[in-house]
């Protein structure tokens, strides 16, 4: 697959250079590229690159923000010792133009198209070449602009440390750079370290594979799971019947009323599980024949379990608000009835389903962040601004549920 890029680059690393020992190469995709280059160079009788050349690899700044979020301490420019930005990409820079002139080309035969292309690009390298000068003038000039506010960043940040914390890190810096070529992943320690907080199927799976203590039932977290997702069903479609109101269409009021159907029946058999998790019928002295009703009702804990959501069309009639749960028993009726576990089983859950959440609403207020600057601000026309603001609007009915 690499075949032509190979021969490139081991015809482009034995010319002029005599007294070189060590390279840089920037390449699109250098992360998986550069795997398993010298084992293919050394299976082909062809091309040959010498072991003694140090090679250097490294994603261009613009292509390597696609990449994995590792990548980006492992082979971005601004990571490595010698190199230096004058742009974000060499000659892709490019595209945009040929973009423009790419749409005159679609009904042109292949020639003429080839003709085309041919031309603006090699009239774009022609300005770019005697444009040259001036472009890194002006980059120059920028670089010594900012040049003083890095350095104040950096004395800032300098300050801050211990003489213990800046010696560490001194030796880690020079540990990561010796051994980039040889393991990309010495470099992660110049990335932010943020550690993901579990998902609520994370934990379920977490609690699956864990021994079950005794006394818990098989089964007993993909029940708890399964009801917190009954839950946020209910909350969903409890907004969305809100959103709609009294005015909605048939087609929608019959949407709303499968999914309310859909839910009642899934409902059914979570409440008839959790006679067995919640041990309804094993208390001691309890009449076994009684029905669930029964005994909720002299309990007192299904009191709320019943209550039905609010609808004035009836679309949401039988539709509980609240699920048999133990955070619905309390933690005395749980330890009252040996049910420890399977409230601990729930607040991990819980925990999971509040770090989705919160996930998703950070990834739903970047997104609206996005929109904002890349389509509100430039919307010009009355079209477009209804576009955009609709699309805000949108977000917003997300980040409220």
């Amino acid at each position: 697959r690499q075949l032509n890029m190979d021969y490139s680059l081991a015809n482009a690393l034995g010319y002029n250079m005599e007294g070189i020992k060590q390279v840089v190469c920037f390449y699109d995709i250098n992360c998986s590229y550069m795997t398993n280059l010298r084992k293919r160079v050394g299976r082909s009788e062809l091309i040959d690159i010498p072991s003694s050349l140090w090679i250097i690899p490294g994603i261009g700044i613009w292509h390597v923000h696609g990449q994995k979020k590792e990548c980006y301490a492992r082979y971005a420019l601004l990571f490595i010792k010698g190199a230096r930005w004058v742009d974000g990409e060499i000659i892709e820079t490019l595209w945009s133009v040929l973009n423009v002139a790419s749409t005159s080309a679609r009904g042109m035969t292949s020639p003429h198209c080839q003709e085309l292309l041919d031309f603006q690009m090699n009239d774009s390298n022609f300005m770019k070449m005697i444009r040259i000068v001036d472009s890194l003038s002006q980059k120059l000039k920028a670089a010594r602009a900012a040049a003083p506010l890095a350095r104040q960043a950096y004395i800032k940040l300098d300050e801050a440390l211990t003489a213990e914390q800046r010696d560490s890190w001194r030796t880690q810096e020079i540990r990561a750079l010796q051994d980039h070529v040889t393991d990309p992943s010495a470099m992660d320690i110049f990335e932010v370290q943020l550690r993901a907080a579990p998902t609520v199927h994370a934990i379920e799976l977490t609690l699956l594979q864990e021994p079950r203590p005794s006394g818990s039932l098989h089964g007993a977290a993909s029940w708890l799971a399964r009801g917190l997702r009954l839950e946020e069903a209910i909350t969903s479609l409890h907004m969305d019947r809100k959103d709609v109101g009294e005015r909605a269409s048939e087609l929608k009021k019959l949407a709303m009323a499968r999914r309310a159907d859909r839910i009642s029946s899934e409902q059914s058999g979570f409440i008839a599980d959790a006679v067995i998790y919640l041990k309804l019928h094993l208390e001691v002295g309890s009449n076994t024949s009684a029905s669930e009703s029964d005994y909720a009702s002299d309990d007192g804990w299904l009191d709320d379990v019943g209550d039905e959501l609010p609808a004035s069309d009836g679309t949401l009639a039988g539709l509980q608000d609240k699920l048999p749960l133990p955070s619905a028993l309390g933690i005395d009726a749980c330890r009252a009835r040996g049910l420890q576990n399977l409230a601990e089983m729930e607040l991990k859950l819980c925990t999971g389903q509040a770090n989705d959440a919160l996930h998703g609403l950070r990834l739903t207020l970047a997104d609206k962040v996005a929109v904002f600057r890349g389509v509100v601000r430039t919307a010009k026309s009355y079209s477009t601004k209804t576009w955009a603001w609709d699309m805000i609007r949108a977000i917003n009915v997300s980040v409220k549920k």
